[in-house]
């Protein structure tokens, strides 16, 4: 493959060159997000399940995503059982973009995640236990992601969207 970059130098002359991607002079590439895309914030339309038919009424929980999205995207997620015994909540979020194809996030970038909920509240978790996210795979593996919480909620960066499972970790001493 080739790539065509514009290229400058000191005396103000800017030019079109072309590249082999593999020529010595390329030492990296990323590819510039067309028009359709732009940093927002979505608040997520959370369902009953997978099917997006039914919306999910009795739950207060509040999930954004944030950073470079399609222009009027969309967010839905519906709630899972992931059968672990600390588990407080798990989502399966998705983003579509305004065709309704599924979106993935750009090369080289990241989403924020942020979930607010009742079960979230920092009173939740007297007994010495904080939240932590975790991505769940579809073959069940799990990756702890890093997680900030906050006064009511928690917060993680991803660059794919799948199942999250929220889950009470408990605490690590300095002394353990």
């Amino acid at each position: 493959a080739k790539l065509k970059v514009i290229q400058g130098d000191a005396s103000s002359k800017v030019q079109y060159v072309i590249y082999e991607y593999t020529s010595e002079s390329v030492i990296g590439y990323t590819v510039l997000p067309d028009g359709n895309y732009k940093e927002q914030t979505v608040t997520a339309q959370i369902y009953t399940d997978g099917t997006y038919r039914n919306p999910l009424e009795s739950d207060t929980t509040v999930i954004t995503v944030s950073g470079i999205l399609p222009k009027n995207a969309s967010v839905y997620a519906y709630p899972m059982n992931t059968q672990n015994d600390d588990e407080i909540c798990a989502y399966d979020i998705t983003v579509f973009d305004s065709d309704g194809n599924i979106f993935n996030v750009l090369d080289g970038e990241s989403l924020d995640v942020r979930i607010l909920s009742d079960k979230l509240k920092n009173s939740a978790f007297d007994d010495g236990t904080h939240p932590e996210v975790y991505y769940v795979a579809e073959n069940g593996t799990e990756e702890r992601m890093p997680t900030e919480y906050t006064e009511d909620g928690i917060e993680f960066k991803t660059d794919h969207f799948s199942l999250y499972a929220v889950r009470a970790v408990q605490e690590v001493s300095a002394s353990s």
